[in-house]
């Protein structure tokens, strides 16, 4: 007999789908996991800056709050790592290093939730921000409640380590926010046995059904009816709102075109960002980072900038301003710089493209008093 949930957002379909089909690279990213994988890396002998190689991040960077990441550096990462230790079963042991703690805002919106159950409603209401490479949804009956994980879309070959990492996670996450030792039911994974199934037996200490239609892990039902021990209803309707406040800032920048956005920070203040290095620091990355993503578009930071002056330079001149003025509003040292700028973008210098607007509203004007 299916069980009915007060929580309206527990059987709500996840929104990463969306995500999946764009870039990773246009995919945000916090470092909880990607510090975690450092910790297990660290504790390994493994050397960090190869851990981090061709990710253009730094070790000293990863604990600052102001730093953004994408999900193409987390799986970086996770190639590296797997490569790196050359252990099939390394999502099992990050997976249960992934306290709820480890998820930031949302993981604090859960452990303040009013039961369990409620705190699981942010799998399916952030996955963004809790950084899922899987759509998790969650079923229940009067007995068990089963998570499942489907959707998967990026590298194959990390798949089993994802799959991995996340059921070994939600039995960290249960037991955080149950505050008790748990053991899941069942666990059902679509691949076939690994040579890693005797690490996933201990783990997962229950059945595993091997070649199954779907990735999901079961626990007895009662277990989502206990309140969580820090619950406060208050701090949760905060703190939920601020996750859904972000969420969708974090949906708008993955779906949204990335060069657009920068034309609209560009315009904000040309004379700051006439330089990739400010820019680049203005967005908490790297200059090689930002290079990297304007050339999946197409374009080099030279072209957006041009791009972004000459429509500036087009409006102020229509209408009516003098040159040095806009050869200081879009950033040059000197009037005579951007009138060769301008030159070369429209074929005329600045003062005639000016005289032209002024005479083409003056044919207006007149034809209007007819």
């Amino acid at each position: 007999m299916a069980r009915t949930s007060d929580s309206a957002a527990l059987t709500a379909p996840a929104t990463s789908s969306v995500v999946l089909r764009v870039p990773p690279v246009n995919v945000p990213a916090t470092t909880h996991v990607i510090v975690v994988a450092v910790d297990i890396a660290r504790r390994r002998h493994i050397d960090i800056a190869q851990l981090l190689a061709s990710t253009e991040l730094a070790e000293d960077q990863l604990r600052s709050p102001t730093l953004n990441v994408n999900r193409a550096q987390e799986l970086q990462v996770f190639t590296n790592l797997l490569r790196l230790t050359n252990d099939a079963s390394i999502g099992l042991a990050i997976g249960r290093q992934m306290h709820v703690s480890c998820f930031g805002l949302p993981g604090y919106t859960m452990l303040v939730s009013g039961t369990v159950r409620d705190a699981f409603a942010c799998l399916s209401a952030f996955p963004l921000l809790m950084g899922l490479y899987f759509d998790v949804s969650v079923s229940e009956t009067d007995e068990r409640v089963r998570i499942v994980a489907s959707g998967y879309g990026y590298d194959r070959e990390l798949e089993l380590l994802f799959t991995d990492m996340l059921l070994a996670a939600m039995i960290a996450i249960v037991e955080d926010l149950s505050a008790s030792a748990v053991a899941p039911l069942e666990v059902s994974l679509r691949h076939a046995a690994p040579g890693h199934s005797a690490a996933q037996q201990q783990v997962y200490g229950c059945r595993i059904d091997y070649a199954a239609e779907r990735n999901s892990i079961a626990f007895p039902a009662a277990l989502f009816d206990r309140p969580c021990p820090l619950a406060n209803g208050v701090s949760f309707d905060a703190m939920h709102r601020q996750c859904a406040q972000l969420e969708r800032e974090w949906m708008i920048a993955a779906t949204s075109d990335f060069a657009t956005r920068l034309r609209q920070v560009l315009a904000q203040d040309l004379p700051t960002f006439s330089s990739i290095g400010r820019l680049a620091a203005h967005l908490c990355t790297t200059e090689r980072t930002l290079s990297r993503r304007l050339k999946c578009e197409g374009l080099t930071f030279q072209q957006l900038i041009d791009e972004t002056r000459q429509q500036r330079a087009s409006e102020m001149l229509s209408r009516g301003a003098k040159v040095a003025d806009v050869a200081e509003a879009l950033g040059y040292s000197d009037s005579a710089s951007f009138r060769h700028a301008f030159r070369r973008w429209s074929g005329v210098p600045p003062s005639i493209f000016r005289e032209r607007c002024g005479t083409e509203d003056a044919d207006s004007e007149r034809a209007l008093l007819r």
